[in-house]
């Protein structure tokens, strides 16, 4: 890998500073020291040294070169050029550390952007001209998790080398050396695929663009981070914004925004839709049957949509269509996306605590048109708009909803104010904690109903994250 260290070694005269100390931090660390063992890091972030975990107290114990501070304002960094700002996605362009980042003389770039380009140079050293790395890239408001990981589910089962990171999981810098490893090693039929769920966040600061941009749709999300929808848009087009002619752009054909999106790239187009790629129950492909639909786990339409990317992208690899459909098969729904948790006498409790919009709410109602549904919705206040999934609630007939403030209460007002008050069969019940919404749920539920808790918000007011809140929803249906 000495290319790597060549290439590495031109920030060495640099002063480095890694801007947000969260999973994305730590792994910007562990892979720049690898390769710049004595250079001095800037390690900053608005919490203390403290309260950051075991992970950084064990480095300022054990690494002299580095300078942790909860603020950029030091006069070393503030009279000198030649700084190089390795920033966490997640920060908001609104934060303090932003405002006073851009008053030094930097460059920003993260630890997703100077992964693709260590693609790059890796690519640029191997010998083997098919066998060189592919990147996949997956963005959407909802669903990319999934897709993220059908894709590499797919490409793993056969047999091909495939690395999964991003927004999902592992930090893309703390893959390099693997990747690395299994490119100048491989002896499959496949090139070696890494698939990277990328969230606007990450987009945000890209200067790079993957070999498969996969687009699913985008819907308004993040609007107290972005000052616009708008704006959130062209973060996520940056996905394709640097793609060439020799790249792909995959997104559904029947959605505007994708197929605007992928038209600001120079790549070849591969589309899908659910009303193309699913006929007489099958998903198909070009008229060939790849999987019948009732041997699969995935759930409603919007999730069977989203496996569609995985079937285009194995089938332009010539991956046979018995190793597609027997990934298909196998592939589980993962944690807190449309999950079932238990069936209970006959009821069962799904947990979708990673709906987060009213779209994505909206698309698992919807999932279950043949059954009555108990609703448990409501989170943070984002200022969403809740008016088609208050009509959706009507349309479907919810059985009872179920409300968490601070949202709830605006669901709430939207259904009222389509029924004039009259609320005729629809009842409801305003809570304050998951426990109670499930107890609830329990005293309201018969055979054959759902209870589908999919907040439609996020969940900060309550919860720690949406993982907690999926977590409390599956403790408490578990108890007796």
């Amino acid at each position: 890998m000495h290319q790597l260290y060549d290439y590495i070694n031109q920030l060495a005269d640099k002063h480095i500073v890694i801007l947000g100390l969260g999973r994305e931090g730590i792994s910007t660390y562990e892979f720049l020291r690898t390769y710049l063992p004595d250079t001095k890091l800037w390690l900053i972030d608005e919490k203390s040294l403290s309260d950051l975990g075991e992970s950084w107290q064990k480095v300022e114990n054990s690494d002299h070169a580095v300078e942790f501070s909860t603020h950029l304002e030091h006069e070393e960094l503030l009279s000198t050029s030649g700084i190089i700002i390795f920033k966490t996605p997640g920060i908001p362009p609104h934060n303090k550390l932003i405002k006073q980042a851009k008053k030094l003389k930097a460059n920003f770039t993260s630890n997703t952007d100077l992964f693709f380009a260590l693609i790059d140079v890796i690519n640029a050293n191997l010998n083997n001209e098919n066998k060189k790395i592919t990147t996949i890239g997956v963005t959407g408001t909802k669903g990319k998790s999934t897709t993220t990981a059908i894709i590499h589910h797919v490409l793993s089962s056969a047999k091909a080398h495939s690395f999964l990171g991003g927004n999902i999981g592992v930090a893309p810098l703390s893959l390099v050396g693997s990747i690395s490893d299994a490119a100048e090693n491989n002896a499959t039929e496949y090139p070696v695929f890494v698939v990277l769920e990328l969230s606007c966040h990450q987009l945000n600061d890209m200067s790079h663009s993957p070999n498969y941009a996969v687009i699913l749709d985008i819907t308004p999300e993040h609007l107290d981070y972005y000052e616009s929808f708008n704006q959130y848009v062209q973060a996520k087009s940056r996905i394709c914004m640097f793609q060439s002619e020799n790249d792909f752009a995959i997104f559904d054909s029947e959605l505007y925004l994708p197929k605007k999106i992928a038209h600001l790239s120079d790549a070849n187009q591969l589309t899908f839709s659910y009303k193309r790629n699913v006929n007489n129950n099958w998903i198909t492909y070009k008229n060939e049957q790849i999987v019948d639909l009732d041997t699969i786990f995935l759930i409603g339409h919007h999730t069977i949509t989203n496996a569609l990317p995985a079937v285009i992208i194995a089938k332009h690899f010539s991956i046979p269509n018995q190793v597609i459909a027997d990934a298909l098969q196998t592939f589980k729904t993962l944690p807190h996306r449309l999950e079932l948790v238990e069936q209970i006498k006959g009821v069962s409790y799904y947990n979708d605590s990673l709906s987060t919009t009213p779209v994505a709410t909206i698309a698992a109602i919807e999932s279950f048109k043949n059954n009555p549904i108990i609703l448990i919705a409501g989170g943070f206040d984002r200022g969403l708009d809740y008016s088609d999934l208050a009509q959706t609630i009507i349309d479907h007939q919810i059985k009872h909803l179920i409300l968490l403030p601070d949202t709830g209460e605006i669901i709430l007002d939207e259904v009222k104010k389509r029924l004039e008050n009259n609320m005729g069969e629809l009842t409801y019940t305003q809570v304050t904690s998951m426990q109670q919404a499930v107890r609830i749920a329990k005293e309201a539920a018969e055979p054959g109903d759902i209870v589908l808790m999919s907040p439609a918000s996020a969940s900060f007011n309550l919860f720690e994250n949406y993982q907690d809140r999926g977590n409390q929803f599956k403790k408490f249906v578990s108890l007796a």
